[in-house]
């Protein structure tokens, strides 16, 4: 791989750790996945479903 597309990853990777850091702080947002509104834990599971979907996408279309 190139230093390119290392430095893609990695900043991916921080990128996905922090959204999840500040959705799911107490300090930040708080969602939880099962306390809480509706709404709240549909955005909570959505979240990691989502940046899930863009972690796997992402690490095969990089290393291709």
């Amino acid at each position: 791989m190139t230093p390119k597309k290392i430095k893609q990853l990695i900043i991916l990777n921080a990128a996905i750790v922090v959204a999840n850091i500040a959705i799911f702080s107490k300090a930040f947002l708080g969602l939880s996945f099962f306390k809480g509104s509706t709404l709240a834990m549909t955005v909570a599971w959505f979240t990691v479903i989502a940046t899930g979907a863009i972690f796997i996408r992402r690490q095969f279309k990089t290393t291709q």
